[in-house]
């Protein structure tokens, strides 16, 4: 009887198979896929004005040592400081015959990379300030070691108080900006 089951079974399973084989498929049921897409962005174009090109405010004069004086990288460029920069500058030089001051006003939006541009070409200027934290932290060891010149020249700063000669020690020296040419730089 045993082997009358597997016959029959296998005539069931062999009987199935071509029957299934012979069956048209039904479609399958359509399946609706929903794909979100990301929002869009609005693009947003804005023209960038370039500054113009900072130009000393002055013609150096030939008899005198031209010291150029870099303001904006802190402070100073605000329309209300310039013009007593400019009288204080204008004081100096006719107190004396020696040195030319020469400011260079550069707007503070633009200053650190137009700094950055004249230190990259070897054309420092003399004198940078007031510089704030921000514009000398943006330049670090790119300032001259003034503790030397102090000592030499035996300058008293007895009267400036310690917090603020710490304040601007670069590294832990009194620092200018650094300038490769011949002539000194002093900040």
């Amino acid at each position: 009887m045993n082997k009358k089951w597997f016959a029959v079974a296998s005539l069931l399973v062999i009987v199935s198979t071509v029957v299934t084989a012979c069956v048209t498929p039904t479609p399958a049921a359509p399946v609706t896929v929903v794909v979100t897409a990301p929002p869009v962005e609005k693009v947003v174009t804005q023209i960038i004005t370039q500054a113009a090109p900072v130009v000393p405010t002055a013609t150096p004069a030939k008899d005198r040592v031209q010291v150029y004086w870099y303001i904006g990288l802190g402070t100073g460029a605000q329309p209300a400081q310039i013009p007593v920069e400019k009288a204080w500058i204008e004081k100096y030089n006719k107190s004396q015959s020696e040195i030319q001051l020469i400011p260079i006003i550069v707007d503070n939006k633009y200053a650190r990379d137009n700094l950055t541009a004249q230190l990259a070409a070897g054309n420092a200027p003399d004198i940078v300030g007031p510089v704030g934290t921000a514009g000398r932290a943006a330049f670090p060891g790119a300032f001259l070691d003034l503790s030397p010149l102090i000592k030499e020249f035996n300058y008293d700063i007895s009267d400036i108080d310690p917090a603020f000669t710490n304040f601007y020690k670069d590294q832990g020296r009194w620092s200018a900006c650094r300038s490769p040419s011949s002539r000194p730089s002093y900040m």
